[in-house]
C-alpha cells in the first residue's frame, strides 16, 4: 500500500526499476519492490494492476500473456 508520505511518481519509478532487470509478472513486481524498499512501499494487486495498465497505455511498459510452467495464463511486463 502506498502511504501518504510517498511522493507522487515513486510507485512508477519503483516498477520501472525492478523491470530493468527483466520481464516479470505482477505478483513478482510487487514482491521485489517490497523487498527492495524493506517494506516501506507495498502494493496490493488491486492497486498494482491499474497502475501497470496506465503505464502500458503511456508506452512505458509492455504486457504480454504467457503460459506459466503450471499451465496457467499470466501477464508479464517488461520495459519498452
Amino acid at each position: 500500500m502506498v502511504g501518504s508520505g510517498i511522493k507522487r511518481g515513486t510507485a512508477e519509478l519503483a516498477i520501472l526499476s525492478v523491470l530493468e532487470t527483466g520481464e516479470l509478472h505482477g505478483y513478482e513486481i510487487a514482491r521485489r519492490i517490497e523487498q527492495q524498499t524493506h517494506g516501506k512501499l507495498r502494493f496490493t494487486l488491486a492497486s498494482l494492476y491499474p497502475l501497470l495498465y496506465r503505464m502500458e497505455k503511456r508506452g512505458w511498459v509492455r504486457g504480454e500473456w504467457q503460459i506459466s510452467e503450471t499451465g496457467r495464463r499470466r501477464r508479464t511486463y517488461r520495459l519498452t
